[in-house]
C-alpha cells in the first residue's frame, strides 16, 4: 500500500500564532506546553494550503494519507474536527501518549517503521521537524520540510 506520511504542526497548520500566545501569557517551559496543548487554541493555527493540496493530489492518486503528529491525544477530537474543517483526508492518525516525553524523531520514527512492517510503502514523509526528516530518511524514505513546498 503506497502512503504518505503527514505532520499537523506547522505543516498542515501554521500554529505560529497559537505558540506565541501561549508564550505571552506563561514563562514557566510547563505552562507553555500545557496552553500550547489546549483543544480551544487550536482555532488561532492557519492552514497551510499549498500542503494540504499536496495531501490531497497523493489522496487521488491513489496513496494513503497517514498523519503522524506530536499533538497529545487529549487533542484527539479537536484535532480530526480542525482536519475536517479543511477537508484534509487521512485514513489513520497517530498521536503522542499522555505521557510519552520522547524526542519527536524518536516517537515518529517507531510508527513509520511499524507501518513499513504493516506493509505500507512509504514514499513520503512531510515534517517541518529536521530531526524527524534525518530518522526516517535513515529507514529509507524520502522527508521534505514543508517549507520546501512553499517556495
Amino acid at each position: 500500500m503506497l502512503a504518505i506520511v503527514v505532520d499537523i504542526d506547522n505543516t498542515l497548520f501554521d500554529s505560529t500564532e497559537r505558540w506565541n500566545v501561549c508564550q505571552q501569557q506563561f514563562k514557566k517551559k510547563s505552562e507553555i506546553w500545557n496552553c500550547f496543548f489546549d483543544p480551544e487554541k487550536l482555532s488561532l493555527d492557519k492552514p497551510i494550503f499549498d500542503v494540504i493540496n499536496i495531501v490531497r493530489q497523493h489522496r487521488n492518486n491513489g496513496y494513503k494519507v497517514i498523519i503522524v503528529t506530536g499533538r497529545l491525544e487529549k487533542l484527539k477530537e479537536a484535532t480530526i474536527e480542525q482536519l475536517k474543517k479543511f477537508n484534509i483526508p487521512f485514513e489513520m492518525i497517530f498521536f503522542r501518549k499522555e505521557k510519552d516525553f520522547r524526542k519527536d524523531y524518536e516517537f515518529k520514527s517507531e510508527i513509520v517503521a511499524e507501518l513499513i512492517k504493516m506493509g505500507y510503502k512509504i514514499e513520503l514523509v512531510i515534517d517541518d521537524s529536521e530531526e524527524v526528516r534525518k530518522a526516517v530518511q535513515q529507514l529509507g524514505i524520502k522527508a521534505i520540510d514543508p517549507a520546501e513546498i512553499l517556495k
